[in-house]
C-alpha cells in the first residue's frame, strides 16, 4: 500500500516546469488545479507548517493548503520543486528541491525541504512542511 501512497502524493505534485507563484495567485489556474486535486484530500485536512520564523502554523483543506503556499510564496517572484518520494507506510516524505528568483533579480536560490504527507482511507489528512529537511527526517524516524 506505501508505493500507492507514493504515487498518490507524487500525482499531487505539480510538474517541475510549472511557476508555484503563478498557479497560488491566479485564481481560475488556482481553482483549476484545486478542483482536480480536492477529491484526493480528506475534506478536514491539516495543512501545518512548521520550523517557520512564526513557529508552526494550521490551515484546513485545499483552501488552507493555498493559503500556507501563498503566505511561503509571498517574497517570490518566480518559485518552482522537483520532488523525490520515500515510502513509510501509511506516511510519505516527500524530499522537495526548490528553485525560486526574487523580484528585481535574476539570481536563482536553492533551497531543499521536506513533507511529511499521511494517508487515511485513500486521502491526504495531513500535510506537514518542514523548512529544514533534517526536520523532516526525525518526524518521521530517520533521525538524520
Amino acid at each position: 500500500m506505501s508505493q500507492e501512497y507514493v504515487q498518490l502524493v507524487l500525482g499531487l505534485q505539480p510538474a517541475p516546469d510549472v511557476d508555484l507563484v503563478q498557479l497560488v495567485r491566479d485564481d481560475s489556474t488556482w481553482s483549476a488545479w484545486a478542483e482536480a486535486i480536492a477529491p484526493t484530500f480528506h475534506g478536514d485536512c491539516e495543512i501545518v507548517s512548521l520550523g517557520g520564523p512564526e513557529g508552526e502554523l494550521t490551515e484546513i483543506g485545499v483552501a488552507g493548503l493555498r493559503t500556507f503556499l501563498r503566505d511561503w510564496l509571498m517574497p517570490w517572484a518566480a518559485y518552482w520543486s522537483e520532488a523525490e518520494a520515500v515510502a513509510l507506510g501509511e506516511r510519505v516524505l516527500l524530499v522537495s528541491r526548490d528553485h525560486g528568483s526574487l523580484p528585481g533579480t535574476a539570481q536563482e536560490v536553492k533551497l531543499t525541504s521536506g513533507e511529511v504527507w499521511s494517508v487515511g482511507d485513500g486521502k491526504i489528512i495531513r500535510v506537514e512542511f518542514y523548512v529544514d529537511l533534517a526536520d523532516a527526517h526525525r518526524a518521521v524516524g530517520l533521525g538524520r
